[in-house]
């Protein structure tokens, strides 16, 4: 029980500090303008800075390509699918998830298990996903577990509730990242080269994994 407190603390001392005030140039604005994604991209386009999918996608891509430093927003499902199968793209050796729900509508889009498995098949490549809530995943028919949970480099557990970091987050290769804030709320912020930052998530990440089950396919 100790141990889990101390998980608990450290889980939110690690959250304090990556969205303290003092990382406002983790909001930067690139000259010339906002970036990209920044007004909360709606599948509506209301106040969407980028409401074309192929548009969004190309600068997505562009910012992988550059190793851009560039913050990038996005608030919908189709936009989440496109960073998440950006950053399995860009994934070298680790690939690690904290998701409360892994909603089927972005985990199980074509376009991110066809750049998961890509990943999956490079040597040494591994990915750890901590699902929050296992009661609300139909592990039988997701379609990315379908996929996926039997590999043996991959390891799926269930998160200790005592230690729940408060966020969702993908991180790769300790630089590139995309992370939900407030995982009841679905706007991220997301980056392919912000070595501080995803060292913080990879800790919040490890601070959870000690206390998460595995789960058996």
């Amino acid at each position: 029980m100790a141990d889990a407190r101390k998980g608990r603390l450290v889980t939110r001392l690690l959250r304090a500090y990556l969205l303290r005030p003092s990382a406002e140039a983790e909001n930067r604005r690139p000259s010339g303008g906002e970036p990209f994604g920044s007004t909360a991209v709606r599948d509506d386009g209301m106040n969407a800075i980028v409401d074309d999918l192929s548009e969004y996608r190309a600068r997505v891509v562009h910012a992988r390509v550059t190793d851009s430093s560039e913050t990038i927003h996005n608030s919908s499902d189709r936009h989440a699918a496109v960073l998440i199968e950006q950053l399995f793209v860009a994934a070298k050796q680790r690939a690690r998830v904290v998701c409360r729900r892994l909603n089927a509508a972005v985990w199980g889009a074509p376009l991110v298990i066809a750049a998961a498995s890509r990943f999956l098949a490079q040597p040494g490549a591994r990915l750890e996903i901590i699902v929050g809530d296992p009661e609300s995943v139909d592990f039988a028919t997701h379609p990315f577990l379908v996929e996926f949970a039997k590999l043996s480099n991959v390891d799926i557990r269930a998160m200790d509730r005592s230690v729940d970091p408060g966020l969702d987050l993908f991180v790769v290769d300790e630089k590139a990242y995309r992370f939900e804030p407030d995982p009841n709320v679905p706007i991220a912020r997301a980056s392919f080269n912000r070595e501080e930052i995803g060292k913080t998530l990879v800790s919040i990440f490890e601070s959870t994994h000690q206390f998460a089950t595995r789960i058996t396919a």
